[in-house]
């Protein structure tokens, strides 16, 4: 996903809510931790779309 694109749709939005929740469970953090993590400190969600 390019930095210019945004999630176009429910389906989108309900996938990647579930994801981050899914790793969040898994190493016992809340969601918020896992999703500044995924954003803020990594470029993990643009590294990709180049």
């Amino acid at each position: 996903m390019s930095s210019n694109e945004n999630i176009k749709n429910s389906n989108e939005l309900e996938f990647v809510i579930f994801c981050i929740e899914s790793i969040a469970h898994e190493l016992g953090v809340n969601g918020e931790q896992v999703y500044l993590a995924l954003t803020e400190k990594s470029d993990i969600f643009h590294e990709n779309a180049r």
